[in-house]
């Protein structure tokens, strides 16, 4: 991420330096489909470390796309959800997901048994991880 002095003269480069760190868009697609603790995102985004994963949350919470709640509870829970500038990111998503389905089918990489997506086990282009069409 490029310091918050940094001027951008173009905008998909802004863009790109606030989703662009390694597991962000992952990050963003499982808070589309609504509240997380951090336990549900370390298990959705297999190969994720702790550290790298906090590290993520703090710099979306920072941009404001994501809120923290934390819980006053033992023990202690802490919830992550989207802000209202973290939901316009669901277009970004379902274009990725539309994108992605389309290169599985015509670069390769598509599953050989089937084509639910493994997050939310959808096979509808355009659904999304957790059916974001619905929620625009």
């Amino acid at each position: 991420m490029i310091d918050d002095q940094t001027a951008f003269n173009c905008p998909i480069d802004f863009a790109l330096d606030v989703l662009g760190s390694k597991w962000s868009i992952a990050i963003m697609r499982d808070l589309c489909q609504g509240k997380r603790r951090t336990s549900e995102l370390m298990r959705s985004l297999a190969g994720i470390s702790p550290r790298t994963l906090s590290e993520r949350l703090r710099e979306l919470e920072v941009r404001g796309l994501i809120y923290r709640t934390a819980y006053a509870e033992i023990p202690p829970r802490v919830e992550y959800g989207l802000t209202e500038a973290g939901h316009e990111v669901k277009i970004l998503i379902e274009a990725l997901d539309l994108l992605g389905r389309r290169w599985q089918k015509h670069l390769g990489g598509a599953p050989e048994t089937t084509d639910l997506c493994v997050h939310c086990g959808r096979t509808e282009i355009g659904a999304a991880c957790g059916s974001l069409s619905a929620n625009k």
